[in-house]
């Protein structure tokens, strides 16, 4: 309204404020995607039709078809431009949103492979605790429990990985508060802090 009413004065004088309302039409666009660019520069377009009509705006000439011509070549040109700007960025949201969904694909995988290496870990662990109750030799014995230990301490690594929120993440405190647990359970450790 601005630009194509002939208010204020100053406009009167056909100053080429044409591409002012370019600005507009980009936030729209941004704002409100495609349909808000299309609506903005029908709005746009339609004031400036009226302004044109009534002689104000850069395009107001003696001819009124000349004026028209010339408003429609303008029109063209930010409305391409508002549409191209909304398709691009309509583009780099469904590129983002798909981004998204690869990466929690790939997160629920991951958590998966930690439960299952976890789960094997444990398999191992109990081969290695049975292996000890029937070594007749103690040293051997004394040789499985500790790798059984080793094997437990890995387990719960994985174990805390496909129980955190973040896969590359771990609660330390809490991760440590359970070695020491099991370090305490295997080798009868006194108080551990």
């Amino acid at each position: 309204i601005f630009m194509f009413s002939g208010w204020p004065n100053v406009l009167q004088k056909n100053y080429p404020l044409s591409y002012l309302g370019l600005p507009l039409l980009l936030w729209s666009a941004f704002r409100f995607g495609r349909r808000g660019a299309m609506t903005a520069a029908f709005a746009m377009s339609a004031i400036a039709i009226w302004g044109t009509l009534q002689g104000y705006g850069p395009f107001a000439t003696e001819s009124s078809n000349d004026a028209l011509i010339l408003l429609q070549g303008f029109m063209a040109v930010v409305t391409l431009t508002s549409l191209v700007f909304a398709g691009v960025l309509a583009e780099r949201q469904r590129d983002a949103e798909a981004l998204r969904a690869s990466l929690r694909e790939k997160e629920v995988l991951l958590k998966e492979v930690h439960h299952r290496v976890k789960n094997n870990l444990q398999v191992i662990s109990s081969l290695l605790s049975l292996q000890s109750d029937v070594s007749p030799n103690d040293e051997a014995a004394r040789m499985f429990r500790d790798s059984q230990s080793r094997i437990h301490s890995m387990a719960l690594v994985h174990e805390a990985l496909y129980a955190s929120p973040d896969v590359a993440q771990i609660d330390m405190r809490r991760y440590v508060q359970r070695l020491a647990e099991v370090v305490q359970a295997a080798y009868g450790a006194g108080h551990i802090e």
